[in-house]
């Protein structure tokens, strides 16, 4: 029996989640704490109230360990968001939430002097304004000293396993989010630094996933002296995609969630002129792979529609009003850049809907139903161009995460793209970060082991294409559209 705690935080909550793998070869979760992690402008930015976050991971771990004594602890989290450190280990300032506006100032100014075709050649990543690479160009606009006192970057994940381990390291699936690393040697970009002022110092050559990098003496967590500190994808879509109970070549992944990180699992980085024309993202993957992916606008939508439409009613409520509109009333583009931090998610649905000569709505049952199928026939069109990339044929789409509780999302996901959807597990990340902890201390082979050891612990729900003829008049419209 092999027992480990994960600790896994997303953009608006944390968990600490013990996860057993017994003799009979199952994996089995439990969910030991949960706790808010929240932003606030401080100093003029939005920022992350890192030190109530650490707080409550120390006293999720020591709850977990007082009740029984894990055999390795990982982390994971969100993507592209850094602390400073300076000598002594102390953080210069709180980390700024990737969320604030910092960048929309200077994204322009850095693609045309640095080459917008240039970065995803060299990088292979999706150009986002939120990429750690403009954050940095931000803070150096603002500051050109700003990393004269620093001596260690080091992205969020890092920086909770240093607390952990007194080790300051970056993984490599988290750095490969920041669009500061040379996809063709997996290693950091010297041009890159240079530009935003980052001093070669402040980088540690990448950690890959699965490694052992400390015990977790240094937190001074009782029950934790001595317990292995791991590398796993600390990166949670990183996470996610470890856990996708898939054999052979012929999936796709949606990791649903707040975004929907959307593509497929590839040998190597598709950095190609087309892979840059598509704006996929090319971020590192366990066992020397990549993740070909677009982060598409996932749930934060529909989270929007039910406190400001929906008077926060169930989502299984808002579900059942969906399937009782009609079907393809109004579609919009759920990566709309007007969908990333609006005051009003209704009125920024109404702009992206009045722009597009698509029809007004008005009761929650035709909003939601609006984003669910758009969402589909996104995922749909994410899909067959990541194929256009690998040269392959995607004929199974495995749905992990949130989204794989909504059956609706997941016959609407079938439906629009022809495919057979499998649904689970829900706790992706959480999985992916324990089995990847195993195969760092041994108790696994590798990542085929790991996955054949998911297909056995947890049972998708499946969902066929039923009505796929219905979409396809959907699916012209909604091109036009994007």
């Amino acid at each position: 029996m092999f027992n480990c705690l994960a600790v896994d935080l997303g953009a608006g909550s944390g968990r600490i989640m013990r996860c057993t793998v017994s003799d009979d070869r199952k994996i089995s979760l439990e969910e030991v704490s949960r706790f808010p992690n929240e932003s606030r402008i401080s100093n003029g930015l939005l920022r992350w109230d890192i030190h109530s976050l650490l707080k409550n991971i120390f006293d999720g771990l020591a709850k977990a360990a007082a009740e029984r004594r894990p055999d390795a602890v990982a982390v994971d989290t969100w993507g592209v968001d850094y602390v400073l450190l300076d000598k002594a280990g102390n953080l210069l300032e709180d980390p700024v939430c990737y969320r604030d506006d910092r960048t929309a100032a200077v994204l322009d100014e850095f693609l045309a002097k640095f080459g917008k075709d240039r970065l995803k050649a060299l990088t292979g990543i999706q150009i986002m304004n939120f990429n750690t690479v403009f954050q940095l160009y931000a803070a150096s606009k603002a500051n050109p000293d700003y990393a004269s006192k620093a001596d260690r970057m080091l992205f969020i994940p890092d920086y909770i396993a240093y607390r952990l381990c007194g080790k300051k390291a970056n993984e490599f699936t988290i750095a490969s989010t920041s669009s500061l690393l040379d996809c063709h040697t997996r290693t950091w970009s010297d041009e890159l630094l240079d530009i935003v002022k980052l001093p070669r110092r402040c980088v540690a050559e990448p950690t890959p996933p699965g490694t052992m990098i400390g015990t977790c003496d240094f937190s001074g967590i009782p029950g934790l002296e001595g317990v292995p500190c791991v590398m796993v994808a600390s990166h949670d879509t990183g996470s996610g995609v470890a856990a996708v109970p898939a054999s052979g070549d012929d999936w796709a992944y949606i990791c649903s969630g707040t975004w929907c990180l959307t593509g497929i699992e590839s040998e190597v980085a598709l950095a190609t002129p087309r892979q840059a024309e598509l704006n996929f993202t090319n971020e590192g993957g366990v066992a020397d792979t990549w993740r070909v992916l677009k982060n598409l606008t996932g749930f934060w939508i529909l989270r929007g529609i039910r406190d400001e439409i929906a008077g926060k009613m169930p989502y299984d409520d808002m579900m059942a009003l969906a399937l009782q509109s009609t079907p393809f009333k109004a579609l919009f583009n759920p990566n709309d850049p007007v969908f990333f931090n609006p005051a009003s998610m209704k009125a920024a649905i109404d702009e992206c809907l009045e722009k597009n000569g698509q029809p007004v709505l008005s009761t929650t049952g035709e909003y939601t139903r609006a984003f669910l199928e758009s969402l589909a026939l996104l995922f749909r069109k994410t899909i067959r161009e990541a194929d256009s990339l690998s040269g392959r044929t995607t004929r199974v789409i495995h749905l992990l995460g949130g989204g794989a509780q909504n059956p609706t999302l997941c016959q609407f996901t079938a439906d629009a793209s022809g495919c057979k959807v499998l649904a689970g597990p829900v706790e992706a990340t959480a999985v992916g970060n324990a089995v990847m902890q195993a195969v760092a201390v041994g108790k696994l082979k590798d990542i085929a082991e790991a996955r054949s050891l998911i297909r056995n612990s947890f049972r998708p729900e499946e969902y066929l294409p039923r009505t796929a003829e219905a979409w396809k008049d959907a699916e012209l419209r909604f091109d036009k559209l994007v």
